[in-house]
């Protein structure tokens, strides 16, 4: 998990998927990551000064709660015609059970991801899931 710079002294979080290197013609190329985005904690009531959604007390001023961002619509390729067979053939999730893969398609239907330079990384984030809520639980280092 990271850190990035929103801009405007503002953070978010996402999870790095990916490192990737576009070729965009002679003199252009650009190397970055694909993230998966995470929004403020539907649970958060509060933010800090970076417009991270910190915990109420006890955690309050040293941890964060965030969840999985979510886009507004369904993925098209997800209910294209085929697309339960290309999971079998094309081994789609197969680091996930198999009893366990409804519960990962449907986590990744609305999933926000995006493509992000190196330079808008701030640095590594504590991010971890809380099993009392199913969000995610950034534990800030505090200097």
């Amino acid at each position: 998990m990271i850190e990035v710079d929103l801009g405007k002294g503002k953070t978010g979080s996402a999870q790095i998927t990916a490192f990737i290197k576009l070729d965009g013609g002679i003199d252009r190329q650009s190397e970055g990551v694909i993230v998966r985005w995470m929004d403020k904690s539907s649970f958060s009531t509060q933010t800090d000064h970076r417009d991270r959604p910190i915990c109420d007390y006890p955690l309050s001023f040293n941890h964060c709660l965030w969840e999985w961002s979510k886009t507004p619509v369904n993925r098209r390729c997800f209910s294209a015609r085929g697309f339960r067979d290309r999971i079998t053939r094309d081994h789609l999730w197969s680091d996930v059970k198999q009893q366990h893969r409804p519960d990962a398609i449907r986590s990744e239907i609305r999933a926000r991801y995006d493509i992000l330079r190196f330079d808008s990384i701030i640095g590594h984030a504590n991010i971890h899931e809380d099993p009392s809520t199913g969000h995610m639980l950034h534990t800030l280092q505090i200097v």
